[in-house]
């Protein structure tokens, strides 16, 4: 014989509260920070500043891939930096990361702290790429 019990009725469900602000359209105003908790200070015209001000895409755009694709998974993140890329798509995580820097070096007017590590360790400066240098690749090396 079968019987169904019932135990208890659920009245209340606890939910996690909401840290995303959808009108944000940079971190500092995309993640909203918890009660009791505070930012962390950076100095103003900071690094960490611009990346914190830096400007997001509408909340809910879609991750696009290199090739023009959607994404598999939407529904991972909840804001996406404004970046274009190029029209062949090939910028990658590194490469973004590194355009950024350089862009925020070039408003600071600090080109010559404007400068990267190849693979191989060698370091590229762009006051030396400004000057015409550019690397030699032979094999792997």
């Amino acid at each position: 014989m079968i019987t169904n019990h019932i135990k208890a009725v659920v009245n209340n469900v606890v939910t996690d509260p909401d840290y995303i602000n959808t009108k944000g359209d940079s971190i500092s105003t995309r993640v909203i920070v918890p009660k009791g908790y505070s930012r962390v200070k950076y100095e103003v015209g900071s690094f960490q500043e611009y990346l914190r001000h830096y400007k997001l895409k509408p909340y809910g755009s879609k991750i696009i891939n290199y090739d023009n694709s959607e994404y598999f998974a939407q529904d991972w993140h909840d804001a996406i930096l404004e970046v274009p890329v190029p029209s062949n798509g090939l910028q990658q995580c590194a490469d973004a990361l590194m355009r950024i820097r350089s862009e925020y070096l070039w408003e600071k007017n600090k080109k010559d702290k404007i400068g990267f590590n190849f693979t191989s360790g060698h370091y590229c400066s762009w006051i030396k790429y400004a000057e015409g240098f550019r690397p030699k690749i032979k094999g792997n090396s």
